[in-house]
């Protein structure tokens, strides 16, 4: 993949890159890079199974080094790529753990409150009314 030309970089990086990449503003870093021919690294890619029933994602971590041609232009990209899947999922499983009650999986007091302080501030900023708590 080369960004020689924008309009062709446009469509395949939307078509590549794009859907793979969560948080945008990691995207628009990474798209910014690889136009301009510069460095990129800790980008998290998260790609789906989508050719099996179970639809699991997968995290990678890449980064990359331009590759320029004897005439000085850029012929491409050079990287790595780690599979950081694991430690996303532990990520994800810790972060849960710390929120939500083990016996009932449901969030705990402390993410109760903060959830019912987020319903009351948005009241007042509506200038709506009411808030029904059932204990």
């Amino acid at each position: 993949l080369s960004p020689s030309s924008p309009n062709s970089f446009s469509a395949s990086f939307k078509d590549s890159f794009q859907p793979y990449i969560s948080d945008s503003i990691q995207c628009d870093s990474f798209k910014s890079a690889f136009q301009k021919g510069n460095a990129f690294s800790g980008i998290c890619l998260t790609l789906t199974h989508a050719y099996d029933e179970t639809n699991e994602h997968k995290y990678f971590l890449i980064s990359g080094k331009p590759v320029f041609a004897k005439d000085g232009g850029l012929k491409g990209f050079r990287g790595t790529g780690q599979d950081v899947t694991a430690s996303r999922l532990l990520e994800a499983k810790l972060l849960h753990q710390a929120t939500h009650d083990a016996l009932t999986g449901l969030a705990n007091r402390r993410v109760f409150s903060e959830r019912l302080q987020q319903a009351c501030t948005k009241i007042v900023r509506q200038h709506a009314t009411g808030v029904w708590v059932l204990a």
